[in-house]
């Protein structure tokens, strides 16, 4: 199936020729290499090259496909709050469309409407969403890998420049590898004259960088262009499903081998027509349905090419050529552009239009009444420039009214993490390349929920009182941490982040967090929202980025409850049961149990409480490099660019 990109590129006419013999040409280099160097390689082909497209989309250029866990999850809090009620607690906790969060354009992209009914929506079980594939020990199955949220971009212009032109600061945040999967480079000739960090699936293009007059970088987008399906199966058999009528057999796919050791594991899948079957479930009606996945960019995933090659080889020059560049791909990235005038973003990718009855949060009849019906026009997906402000964006929203996908369940609420790097460069009024920079680099030690959340949760603490001298001693030390900018830092080398307020906070979040929602969704509940979106996307915990957390949940219900403006309230109130003191002494008793286990390890004096700094420390994989300090910021390459 790989190999039917050709055609794909084909398609394009003279660009798509001009890829094709650049890929030969690629893979020309690679093989003469390898021919002088390790003569038994097999040769590279151009599939291997379509390969890798493939791969850098599926890692960080494709959004949705939780539809199944999304459905499990409504399932339960039905049959917790009912029909109705479950779904507006469900709509809560999605934040699908949330006006109260941050866009990194203050202009409006309409996309992806709520359904007026959802009559092709199939209901399942809670609990019995069953992944497929081969079980691996220590691998992760396929089913359960999440997208990668990462990368941020800081642009001062115009007014808000001392040069009266751009400052531009950005680069992809994809983990620390050695070796690494971009390279820094520049690439001269005839036609080109660029410099940046490229990949292995480019071949002979820059994926990010500056050519003279214009510079390019990326954010992971996330939008929702995969769509889950539960297909009837018909004929007696989980090998059989019902489209249009007939039942048809599913397509057997032999993708090869796996070796690990002396071990040898067939992959072995099935496909219907909407895609790959990545598992079996049950309906709310007891019925067994294998649930599929189509997305947008499958088998078109080379087509991305086609817009590093115009940025490559010049044909850009402006803001508008840059989005009729980025039109191109179906990858779905947020794409920035900055020149000596103006600071842009097009927000790319093949996003399908669903019809009603459909609901791209939740599993869609897969028997054919409820197929995409085509896609969104390029003049309407989110872009624009900033001609006299700031752009700035950390994975967040786009634009308004543009929905954050199913695979973003509850994170683009109240404080995302970019307002951070907004708070930091407002702090500035007239910005250099340095207080830009400044901006960014303060964000990538500070810790979200101390950074920006901790007032109103503070609010809500004063509302009721310590239940312990200890209790309030802990608050103190969290404010004076929060003061200081809620740095997760190791200054001194000690091995213990510095501050105790951090130690604190971390120690009793989960207390915390289940103390604001739980009594309401009760604690299966939680621990099932959980999985839709952690309690926190902890350093801790696999070195997150601080995207998710409950802060966003808390910070909406407590503003709710604290009688602050609120755009857009929830449908009920969570913390206390809408009772503010009953809030107030929950959070008090889940911070007093957290100083009380504190105390019981370090010592009385909360002062001297710590942390240790181990479990963010960053390690690089796959080969071991010196360790290094927490930071939360581009690691693939980051670019620092004025212009004249």
């Amino acid at each position: 199936m790989v190999a039917r990109q050709t055609t794909q590129v084909l398609k394009a006419g003279a660009k798509g020729r001009q890829l094709l013999h650049d890929i030969d040409t690629y893979i020309a280099g690679i093989n003469a290499w390898f021919g002088a160097n390790q003569p038994s390689t097999p040769p590279f082909t151009r599939i291997d090259i379509y390969g890798l497209n493939a791969l850098k989309g599926q890692y960080l250029g494709q959004g949705g496909g939780d539809e199944p866990q999304n459905g499990e999850f409504l399932n339960g809090l039905q049959k917790k709050f009912g029909s109705s009620h479950g779904m507006d607690v469900f709509q809560d906790l999605r934040g699908r469309l949330d006006p109260d969060t941050t866009t990194t354009l203050r202009n409006s992209a309409p996309y992806n409407p709520e359904p007026s009914s959802r009559k092709g929506v199939v209901g399942l079980r809670n609990a019995s969403y069953a992944p497929t594939g081969p079980k691996l020990a220590g691998a992760a199955s396929a089913a359960g890998v999440k997208p990668n949220l990462a990368s941020n971009i800081l642009v001062a212009s115009g007014a808000r420049s001392a040069t009266g032109h751009p400052l531009f600061v950005g680069g992809p945040q994809i983990s620390y590898f050695f070796p690494g999967l971009v390279e820094e480079m520049a690439f001269h000739g005839p036609d080109i004259n660029v410099r940046g960090a490229t990949s292995a699936p480019f071949p002979g293009y820059m994926l990010i960088g500056r050519a003279a007059s214009l510079a390019w970088t990326l954010t992971s987008a996330d939008v929702d262009i995969i769509d889950s399906y539960a297909e009837t199966l018909c004929g007696g058999s989980r090998l059989r499903y019902e489209y249009k009528g007939r039942c048809r057999r599913m397509e057997k796919v032999r993708a090869g081998t796996i070796v690990k050791g002396s071990d040898r594991t067939p992959v072995v899948f099935y496909k219907t027509v909407h895609g790959s079957v990545w598992g079996y479930a049950k309906t709310t009606k007891g019925k067994t349905v294998a649930i599929t996945r189509r997305r947008s960019s499958y088998g078109k995933d080379v087509l991305d090419q086609l817009f590093f090659q115009d940025l490559t080889y010049g044909r850009v020059n402006s803001f508008s050529d840059f989005a009729k560049a980025a039109s191109q791909t179906p990858q779905t990235f947020n794409s920035f552009y900055a020149d000596a005038t103006t600071a842009g973003l097009y927000t790319t990718g093949q996003f399908p239009i669903r019809p009603n009855g459909a609901d791209s949060d939740l599993p869609t009849d897969g028997r054919g009444k409820y197929e995409w019906t085509g896609y969104l026009a390029a003049s309407k997906h989110p872009q624009g420039t900033v001609p006299n402000g700031l752009l700035v964006n950390w994975n967040n929203k786009p634009a308004r009214n543009f929905p954050a996908s199913d695979t973003r369940f509850g994170n683009e609420t109240m404080f995302p993490r970019d307002d951070m790097l907004v708070d930091n460069l407002n702090h500035t009024g007239q910005h250099t390349l340095g207080t830009v920079v400044g901006a960014m680099n303060a964000a990538a030690s500070e810790d979200v929920r101390g950074r920006i959340f901790w007032p109103v949760m503070k609010a809500m603490l004063d509302r009721g009182h310590a239940p312990s001298d200890l209790a309030s001693a802990a608050v103190q030390q969290i404010q004076a941490w929060a003061d200081a900018g809620a740095p997760r830092l190791d200054a001194n080398g000690d091995g213990n982040l510095d501050m105790a307020g951090v130690a604190i906070l971390d120690a009793g979040w989960k207390a915390t967090a289940d103390a604001a929602m739980c009594p309401v969704l009760s604690q299966k509940l939680c621990n099932q929202l959980d999985t839709r979106q952690s309690r926190f996307d902890s350093p801790n915990r696999d070195h997150g980025g601080q995207y998710s957390g409950w802060y966003h949940y808390m910070a909406k219900d407590f503003s709710t409850e604290l009688d602050r403006r609120v755009r857009q309230p929830y449908s009920r109130k969570y913390c206390g049961n809408g009772s503010v003191s009953r809030c107030s002494a929950a959070l008090w008793k889940a911070i007093d149990q957290a100083a009380q286990q504190l105390a019981a390890q370090q010592g009385p004096e909360p002062a001297a409480w710590r942390e240790s700094a181990a479990a963010q420390t960053i390690q690089f994989t796959p080969l071991q490099l010196i360790p290094m300090a927490y930071t939360n910021r581009p690691s693939g390459i980051q670019q620092v660019i004025s212009f004249g």
